[in-house]
Order: structure tokens, then C-alpha cells, then sequence
């Protein structure tokens, strides 16, 4: 086998692991072991092993197939979960419970920014928002995988164009519930492996994150500045 078919088998046979979650998107002990050594076989073959140095090849919009996410009160979830609003805000909105249908995130090389959506449905089954917490990176001089955020704002915003009194009502939002609110929060995320379609972070409280490039303008971020 090539190098490039070798390559092209471990990049499918990662893809097949993260489709071989049961119905509602678990996975057995033996699959996510399958799963997690298809990462790690991957891991040494990234066409950019140092992302910061070549950070337009990771600017995009990227949607995640897989998360094992790091913290307590999300550890063991599917990707598609139940979950409160505060656990998507750092706390800054009411423990409101919701749904999460989908994460994506949007980073773009010249301004630097790294914001993570969440895509939600509200207590009445019906309303959908996406929680944008916004961030900014810095690069780490002696880890060139390692993106350092700092988040600085969280916001719900209306994937229907409801009016913000309609979202704030299907959320059980008090009334004068700000929809952004500022706040200050220091992570830092590994990219160690990225091509031109697929991305494998780690990030800083353990959480393993494979995502796919997508390939439109952007939600919370104009790819069209420079």
C-alpha cells in the first residue's frame, strides 16, 4: 500500500468508527476504544503539524462529528444531547433545560477569532437558537498546535428570525434577559491534526473533538474580511 492510500485508509476507517454509534449516537466501550486508536493513528500524519505556523489552512467554518467532551457535566454525552443553557454559557444565562442538535466552530486567521456555536432547541420542542460564545486566540511559542482562547461574550441568537421576545419566551428567559453577555474565559484547544477536510483537537479539559470543514461564508464570522 502507498503512503497516500495508507493515509486515505486511516482517514476512512476514523470516518467509519465515528458512523458506528448506535441510534441514539452512543457508542460501546469496544467501539469507542476502535474510535479513539483510529485517532491516534491518524494523529502522526497530519499534513500541517504545526497549524499556528500555517494558520490560514486552519481558518474555516468546521462542523463537529465527534466530541468526547472533557467537563464533568457533559462527560459521557452523544454529540446530539439534553443539556441546560447554563452549561452553553459559562453560567451567564438560566439553567434553562435544552436540547443540543449540533456544534460547529469558526476560526478565521486574520482576526483571530474562535467562536463555538451551539445549535439548540428550546423546552417547547419547536423554537431553535444557536448559542455563539465568542473568542479570541493567541499562539503559543513553544506548542505550535496549541491555540490559547480567551472568550469574552456569549449570545442567543434565533435561527427562524424570532423577535427576541419570542425567544426569550420559548427559552423561559426572564424578560430582561440580555441576549449577549460579556465574559472572561481561558482555555487552550490542541489542533493536532488537520487536512483539508477534517480536523482533530484536543482540548484543555480533555475533550476529544473530530470536525469537518465546511465550506460556506460563516455564521458568526465574515470570512470575506481580510
Amino acid at each position: 500500500m502507498t503512503k497516500d492510500a495508507h493515509y486515505a485508509d486511516l482517514k476512512q476507517t476514523l470516518l467509519q468508527q465515528i458512523e458506528a454509534a448506535d441510534d441514539d449516537g452512543k457508542y460501546s466501550e469496544a467501539q469507542f476504544d476502535r474510535l479513539m486508536q483510529a485517532i491516534e493513528d491518524l494523529r502522526p500524519l497530519s499534513p500541517i503539524p504545526q497549524p499556528m505556523d500555517e494558520q490560514e489552512k486552519v481558518a474555516s467554518p468546521w462542523r463537529t462529528l465527534f466530541a468526547c467532551f472533557g467537563p464533568k457535566h457533559s462527560a459521557g454525552k452523544t454529540l446530539v444531547h439534553d443539556t441546560l443553557l447554563s452549561y452553553q454559557s459559562f453560567n451567564k444565562f438560566p439553567a434553562v433545560p435544552v436540547r443540543v442538535t449540533g456544534l460547529e466552530q469558526e476560526i478565521h486567521a486574520v482576526t483571530r477569532e474562535y467562536n463555538n456555536l451551539a445549535y439548540l432547541t428550546a423546552p417547547d420542542g419547536a423554537t431553535t437558537a444557536v448559542a455563539i460564545t465568542r473568542g479570541r486566540y493567541d499562539e503559543d511559542a513553544d506548542n505550535r498546535q496549541r491555540y490559547s482562547v480567551t472568550f469574552h461574550s456569549v449570545e442567543l441568537i434565533s435561527q427562524a428570525g424570532s423577535s427576541i421576545d419570542d425567544l426569550r419566551r420559548a427559552f423561559d428567559l426572564p424578560e430582561d434577559q440580555p441576549m449577549k453577555v460579556e465574559l472572561k474565559a481561558n482555555f487552550h484547544s490542541d489542533v493536532v491534526f488537520c487536512d483539508e477536510t477534517l480536523r482533530i483537537n484536543f482540548g484543555s479539559v480533555g475533550g476529544v473533538y473530530v470536525l469537518e470543514r465546511l465550506h460556506h461564508g460563516g455564521t458568526s464570522v465574515d470570512f470575506t474580511r481580510s
